[in-house]
């Protein structure tokens, strides 16, 4: 990942973003499954790219194992949280082993330089209910730090192209699959995180 990359997404995580136009979850669900559906319904042979979010986060090794046999192809993966989220786009010709290794080498080193960023805002802070709001969300990346070491990338979804029927092949196969969201331009989504 390039260091500028690094510090736009460090300086966006610290920065709240508020989306007034961003529907809730359960709206982005609900219309989700009646586009699918649309589309299985119709074209059901039609190549598509889509994000299949889980109902819980899984290890990029029980990922793997799930697409083992299919035939759809892995374009990316998505991870992330109530307060952030972010993933992994594979590249041309990546494999998903290679996609698994530059992945996870590529997030450890963006949440080293996503604290590196973070203290040195807080120690030029001098507001104290910024400071506080800045020590809240940097403890996050301690925490994300430590799962990361103790159970890798956990991720929420992942992004595939191949027929319609295929994905929803793979999600009657897989109850993991909380969701099928038709990937918008081949653009990656934010993720449909986790009930907790």
């Amino acid at each position: 990942m390039r260091p500028a990359k690094v510090l736009l997404l460090s300086l966006w995580l610290i920065v709240p973003i508020v989306s007034f136009a961003a529907p809730p979850v359960s709206e982005r669900i609900k219309d989700a499954e009646e586009t699918f559906g649309q589309v299985l319904k119709n074209t059901p042979e039609k190549e598509i790219r889509a994000a299949a979010f889980f109902t819980n986060d899984m290890s990029l090794e029980n990922v793997r194992a799930a697409f083992g046999k299919s035939p759809l192809v892995v374009k990316g993966f998505r991870h992330g949280t109530q307060s952030y989220s972010g993933g992994y786009s594979l590249k041309q010709g990546e494999t998903l082993d290679e996609a698994i290794a530059s992945y996870s080498r590529d997030h450890l080193f963006f949440l080293q330089k996503r604290m590196e960023i973070e203290d040195q805002a807080l120690a030029k802070e001098t507001n104290n209910d910024l400071r506080k709001a800045m020590a809240d969300h940097r403890k996050e990346a301690d925490q994300m730090e430590a799962d990361f070491k103790k159970n890798g990338i956990r991720v929420v979804g992942v992004e595939v192209a191949g027929r319609a029927r295929d994905v929803q092949d793979f999600k009657e196969k897989n109850s993991f699959v909380r969701v099928i969201e038709l990937t918008e331009r081949g653009k990656p989504q934010s993720a449909i995180v986790p009930q907790r």
